[in-house]
């Protein structure tokens, strides 16, 4: 129902659907705008004087903050559960800011900064931009990369970014998950960030050579084993959670005694019947070999695990079996 009232508001003139975002409770100074066609789907929204977002914008988010005379331009996308942006700064048109399944995606931005046309933020994992920061266009921020499965092997990479006060990206840029950009850097178009960049300095990096060879190997069950148990406590301990139920996890069909219980199964020797009957059951199993979950029904706190595994590479078959 929000949506079809967010989207309601957004086709009213400009003065009545700004009155009637105030009156539901949106803080949003008188003058401060809000234009024609731009959807809003925000549990808090502050708007400060002077603010503006552009027509024709679509924000989702938690937390939404503009601080006095920053802007939003029209045709920007954002998507995420926290945004906040400086006095003055900007987002100009056709950028998109969208995260991934987080209760931590956010993204801040200082006073006086700029994203140009073009970029693409994503800011699962948080993004912090400081002041008086030139983005360029087509600029590309990640805070999670991550595609083959980690069990085999595959390289997972995520992790906040920060960018320091007083930092140019020229146009084109590449900026890889838990990365750090020092104070009053530049960093030259077509450029790789990857780590530490040290404050007041000029970076450029561009290499079109094979760095590396026969990076995945396979890999001795114990040591897959060992990965997805690293995977579960990462999971049992992050910010990354909304649900407060406990989830306890088996790695041996012997262990499992509590139909709360997630089991991990690695052995080759099951066959999709059996799991179908222990899920049926009210287990909750995961297959490797099969790559697919097998439960009787989808709880919260398994959707945020299967959402948490799948930043490493671990996209899975959901099989409901009643």
């Amino acid at each position: 129902m929000k949506y079809v009232f967010a989207f309601f508001l957004a086709f009213l003139p400009p003065p009545l659907s700004n009155l009637i975002r105030r009156i539901i409770g949106y803080q949003i100074d008188k003058s401060a705008h809000i234009s024609y066609g731009t959807i809003i789907i925000a549990s808090n929204l502050v708007m400060r004087r002077g603010s503006k977002i552009g027509r024709f914008s679509f924000i989702r988010a938690e937390e939404v903050f503009l601080d006095f005379n920053s802007t939003i331009n029209s045709f920007t996308l954002i998507n995420l559960k926290v945004f906040k942006i400086g006095s003055y700064s900007k987002i100009r048109s056709l950028v998109i800011i969208n995260s991934g399944n987080s209760n931590v995606s956010e993204l801040v931005i200082g006073k006086h900064s700029s994203i140009f046309p073009l970029s693409w933020i994503e800011p699962t994992f948080g993004v912090y931009i400081g002041d008086q920061v030139g983005i360029g266009g087509h600029t590309l921020i990640f805070t999670h990369g991550s595609w083959g499965n980690f069990i085999d092997g595959f390289p997972v990479h995520f992790g906040p970014v920060y960018i320091g006060d007083k930092v140019w990206l020229a146009w084109r840029v590449f900026v890889m998950p838990r990365s750090r950009i020092g104070e009053q850097t530049i960093v030259s178009a077509n450029s790789v960030v990857s780590g530490e960049v040290p404050e007041n300095s000029l970076f450029s990096c561009g290499k079109s050579t094979v760095i590396r060879r026969d990076i995945i190997k396979n890999s001795e069950k114990e040591i897959q084993i060992k990965r997805f148990k690293y995977v579960v406590k990462n999971f049992c301990k992050s910010d990354f959670r909304g649900s407060k139920q406990k989830l306890t996890f088996k790695f041996s069909l012997d262990d499992i005694k509590d139909k709360d219980e997630i089991l991990i199964v690695f052995d080759n020797g099951y066959t999709v019947e059996h799991f179908t009957k222990l899920a049926s059951g009210g287990r909750v199993i995961y297959s490797h070999e099969l790559n697919s979950f097998f439960l009787k029904e989808m709880k919260p706190e398994i959707q945020e695990f299967i959402n948490y595994i799948s930043f490493f590479g671990l996209r899975s078959d959901i099989n409901i079996c009643s």
